[in-house]
């Protein structure tokens, strides 16, 4: 029995191991894969790999083709990166910075039972800790149920609930484990007990208020702010520094730019010479930078127009390889 067990714990470290190992030097696993498929497929089908050779070859001609494309793309596309990770930098040292690193509540309903939600943000451990509390006048001797976390209504995640032998206004942990990533944006939590034992206290299917509120960041009553499509988040940036600096910072100074009138006077009115006069003088400053701006848009037009030109182009050549392998295969 010791060696079955021993065994077993040798497995499963060999597992962590190797999935270790495949998350750190995944992308040289699947070069290694590659090339031994494409060996195995010249060895064995010479007209299948002369296909995949040539449209490799045509797909990097097509590369070539588009290269000021491709690397007006690869820039915006770093470009973009580097001020989302900036954006999400500068949010989490507002957070560390206002923000303390331990958070908790209470339920609402608190009969039979308390809910105390604990979630420490600590960078070494960040946990979430869920006790329960006997408010009971007698020991509960089985509980039953689970606890519901809500984003905006939509349950998100779930706890289950199974204890026993909690003593009168004693509580239990139920769990205390590491926070996922997908489990931070929760703004609501609720209890459902299935079943409850307490003495000659009996009950079933019961539904408990947790807490709801929303979720802010230093200190103002703004909500995490990340791109979502569908109320469904895309990329795990969060974008407050960013929107900030573009409302703040870039757009007023578009707007001031394209104003016909710019000087104003709160206690009397200007004179007509002193109005013309910036409007003039406003007026050419956005004739002479419109030829700018219709560069910048037609220049961006073109890149947008190449762009899904090159994205048909490749797949219509993949597309061809795919039917033409199939062909020999046939």
């Amino acid at each position: 029995m010791r060696k079955v067990k021993e065994t077993e714990h040798m497995e499963s470290e060999l597992i962590k191991i190797l999935n270790n190992s495949i998350k750190k030097y995944r992308f040289l696993y699947i070069l290694c894969i590659l090339f031994v498929g494409i060996y195995y497929i010249k060895k064995y089908n010479n007209e299948v790999y002369q296909i995949i050779v040539s449209t490799v070859l045509l797909s990097i001609e097509l590369i070539y083709n588009y290269k000021n494309v491709i690397i007006f793309i690869v820039i915006l596309v770093t470009t973009t990166y580097l001020l989302l990770k900036k954006s999400d930098s500068e949010f989490k040292k507002l957070l560390e910075k206002h923000y303390p690193d331990i958070d908790s509540w209470d339920s609402k309903d608190t009969f039979p039972i308390k809910t105390r939600i604990i979630e420490n943000y600590r960078k070494s451990d960040n946990t979430r800790e869920i006790v329960i509390f006997n408010e009971l006048r007698d020991k509960i001797e089985q509980l039953k149920g689970r606890i519901e976390f809500f984003q905006n209504r939509k349950r998100i995640f779930q706890v289950s609930v199974d204890v026993s032998d909690i003593e009168v206004y004693r509580g239990e942990r139920i769990c205390k484990d590491k926070i996922n990533e997908s489990e931070t944006n929760w703004n609501e939590f609720n209890i459902i007990i299935e079943y409850i034992k307490a003495g000659e206290y009996e009950q079933h299917n019961l539904k408990l208020f947790g807490v709801s509120f929303r979720k802010t960041h230093y200190l103002i009553l703004n909500q995490f702010n990340y791109i979502r499509l569908w109320g469904k988040r895309l990329l795990p940036y969060e974008i407050s520094w960013l929107k900030e600096k573009w409302y703040r910072n870039v757009f007023p100074r578009i707007k001031w730019h394209f104003r016909l009138r710019n000087t104003f006077s709160l206690f009397k009115p200007l004179p007509l010479k002193v109005i013309l006069k910036d409007i003039f003088r406003n007026s050419l400053r956005i004739i002479l930078t419109l030829p700018i701006v219709l560069y910048i848009l037609w220049f961006m037009t073109k890149i947008f127009m190449e762009t899904v030109s090159f994205i048909y182009d490749l797949c219509k050549l993949w597309i061809t390889l795919v039917i033409d392998v199939i062909k020999v295969i046939l």
